[in-house]
């Protein structure tokens, strides 16, 4: 039996017995084990394989990911960016939360227009736009993590 539990993150396995009363003995006890951990192991893999790619966030009614709105905040966790695009207007600041376990930037895919400098976890940081346009980012540290900032 494999039971998921509330937080979607734990996992039992319990490997049932039909052996006893004239089954055919300890090889189909062992085979019950065997499939209840190759299920709950692919269980496991399913949980950790989202089979989104716009970083999780949530989504605005249209179904396009959400973007920064009334609380512009960018969190940083799981080694990704929430919201991966966030918009706010001309003169307005996004906070940036690394609630991550690692450092982590966000910093101008051109290196030039902003730059937090690197967050260590549970540090945050405030970044003010004054011109509009559209703005990728990085992390400095793990380049291969990329967002959006469209200034309006």
């Amino acid at each position: 039996m494999i039971r998921r539990h509330t937080d979607g993150e734990v996992f039992s396995v319990r490997a049932i017995n039909h052996s006893a009363g004239g089954g055919r003995g300890p090889h189909r006890a062992a085979f019950a084990t065997v499939v209840a951990v190759a299920v709950a192991t692919l269980a496991l893999m399913a949980a950790g394989c989202g089979g989104s790619d716009d970083g999780g966030g949530t989504r605005s009614k249209d179904g396009a990911p959400a973007t920064a709105g009334k609380s512009n905040v960018i969190e940083i966790r799981d080694f990704k960016y929430f919201p991966p695009k966030a918009s706010v207007k001309k003169g307005e600041s996004i906070t940036v939360s690394n609630v991550d376990t690692a450092d982590h930037t966000i910093t101008a895919s051109d290196g030039k227009v902003f730059d937090t400098g690197v967050l260590k976890p549970k540090e945050t940081k405030k970044l003010t736009f004054d011109e509009p346009g559209s703005f990728p980012y990085i992390c400095d540290l793990h380049p291969f993590m990329k967002g959006e900032i469209v200034v309006q």
